[in-house]
């Protein structure tokens, strides 16, 4: 299912207070999640979003629709019978996982470890960092860009930095990323080595390269 974005600008312009919308933006900036849940059901996607201080914040889109409804246990919900700002955060972290979702068709193939590739690619973060199944440390990047106008002859630059702790600069890019990619060992000086049985890629990292 297509995970569509919910119009934040256009549903904070509904009559909710400024504060309300500070609250909420506030909340979502500083992280105050405890844990975020999405189930996901033919044509509706139901988000629901514990608090800090034991708060729910419900939300059900259905986004061929474009219809939302929302709940949440807090007071400020029950004596206003209006979102709160537990509801704007939850819309604000609703929209980042809707950034992040691709929707991902495995078809089906001879290779008879399609199955084991597309984990590896594409789950690699959640088998290392969330169930330290494999017990390999993630990789960490640094993006620098130098964008010239377009009156400039000189081009435009990218350098890339990498490692567990100290990162250290690609010099090569290209080659570095191929590597990386095909988890081949990579030296980066006489401090840091890529070794592909130490380290991996997250996900978003992989789409990126």
């Amino acid at each position: 299912m297509r995970w569509d974005h919910i119009p934040i600008i256009s549903f904070l312009e509904n009559d909710i207070p400024v504060e309300v919308a500070e609250e909420g933006q506030l909340i979502y900036e500083e992280d105050g999640f405890v844990s975020v849940r999405i189930n996901e059901n033919k044509n509706k996607i139901t988000m629901k979003a514990e608090f800090d201080e034991g708060e729910i914040a419900s939300l059900v889109f259905q986004p061929e629709k474009h219809q939302l409804s929302v709940e949440c246990t807090c007071d400020y919900y029950y004596e206003n019978a209006t979102p709160c700002g537990h509801i704007v955060a939850s819309i604000y972290k609703y929209n980042e996982l809707a950034s992040e979702h691709v929707e991902e068709v495995v078809k089906p193939a001879e290779d008879p470890y399609v199955a084991a590739q597309y984990m590896m690619n594409y789950m690699a973060d959640f088998l290392d960092a969330d169930t330290g199944f494999r017990g390999r440390e993630k990789l960490k990047f640094e993006y620098h860009f130098a964008i010239q106008s377009l009156d400039d002859d000189e081009e435009s630059s990218i350098r890339i930095k990498v490692g567990t702790g100290k990162l250290y600069q690609m010099k090569d890019i290209e080659q570095v990323a191929q590597n990386l990619l095909g988890e081949l060992p990579q030296s980066f000086g006489k401090h840091f080595d890529y070794d592909p049985a130490e380290h991996y890629i997250d996900s978003r990292e992989f789409r990126l390269f």
